[in-house]
């Protein structure tokens, strides 16, 4: 099996984790098993499949294990999922989030408008997204599911918010 086919098959399982078991296995930890140049692979993968085919193309994931900050603001932060689904918003900030910190870890982050505005477009994008989403039956069942999924994808978006505080208040943040 080629790496490229590992990457598409973990993908796939990836998809059908529950949140909590996928925001345990996409985060950066240093305790992770994962290589740094195998997360942000798959990362770039799994964000390639479950972003809009309209958003701006980081190089081609499939060949480039390389996070930038442009990268981050241009093509992964300021996106909602292609879905409305309230689960698959949360993955994306989830992994949105988890791609940034491990940025941050490895590389150093300046805090710039686009930064900014990158990280509240891509909260408000993934709620009103979530928002649309009309097709649902209402039962008790699917009720606890989402507001579950909803607590996930709302703490993901407090801890974007608040790794952008803290890159704001670093000395030198705007790149003096």
């Amino acid at each position: 099996m080629s790496i490229l086919e590992l990457y598409d098959l973990l993908c796939d399982n990836l998809k059908l984790l529950p949140l909590p078991a996928f925001s345990l296995f996409m985060s950066p930890s240093e305790l992770s098993q994962i290589p740094s140049v195998v997360f942000v692979s798959l990362s770039q993968i799994f964000m390639e499949r479950i972003l809009p085919n309209s958003r701006p193309r980081s190089r081609t994931p499939r060949t480039d294990d390389d996070l930038s900050q442009i990268i981050l603001e241009k093509c992964f932060l300021p996106f909602a999922a292609n879905t409305s689904s309230i689960s698959d918003n949360a993955r994306v900030s989830i992994l949105a989030e988890s791609m940034f910190r491990l940025f941050m870890r490895n590389s150093r982050v300046y805090h710039t408008p686009d930064l900014d505005f990158a990280i509240e477009t891509g909260i408000k994008a993934r709620e009103d997204k979530c928002m649309n989403d009309k097709r649902r039956k209402d039962n008790s069942v699917r009720r606890k599911e989402d507001q579950e999924d909803r607590n996930w994808l709302d703490g993901s978006a407090r801890r974007l918010r608040s790794i952008l505080a803290f890159v704001e208040r670093m000395p030198c943040s705007d790149g003096d």
